[in-house]
């Protein structure tokens, strides 16, 4: 199953201001798709991180990374729940971006 919402992750974007609506799904295992954006000013990602919580946000936890070539992300949710997810990418010199706290982009 894919998820119907495609990150564009941005370099140097800050998250979304306010949480998205949920995604319902009754599928335990399914994909994210993402893009990453490019940009002249900011260094290219050699790596995509997803990020997720379980508790509405409180504690975050990186369960995958992909190159940026990838463009999905396969998950596997370990038990029922909501989840929030976001998306961080890695440049070279190993800067994190954003550099801003993590907010649920997407939430199944």
């Amino acid at each position: 199953m894919v998820i119907s919402a495609t990150w564009i992750a941005a370099t140097h974007a800050a998250p979304a201001p306010s949480s998205p609506a949920p995604i319902y799904t009754r599928q335990m295992a399914f994909t994210i798709p993402f893009q990453v954006a490019s940009s002249a000013n900011s260094p290219q990602p050699t790596e995509v991180q997803l990020h997720t919580s379980s508790d509405r946000g409180n504690k975050w936890t990186l369960i995958r990374t992909v190159s940026p070539s990838s463009k999905t992300f396969a998950v596997r949710a370990p038990a029922d729940g909501e989840y929030w997810f976001c998306v961080r990418t890695k440049d070279a010199a190993g800067n994190i971006w954003p550099q801003t706290e993590p907010q649920a982009e997407l939430r199944v």
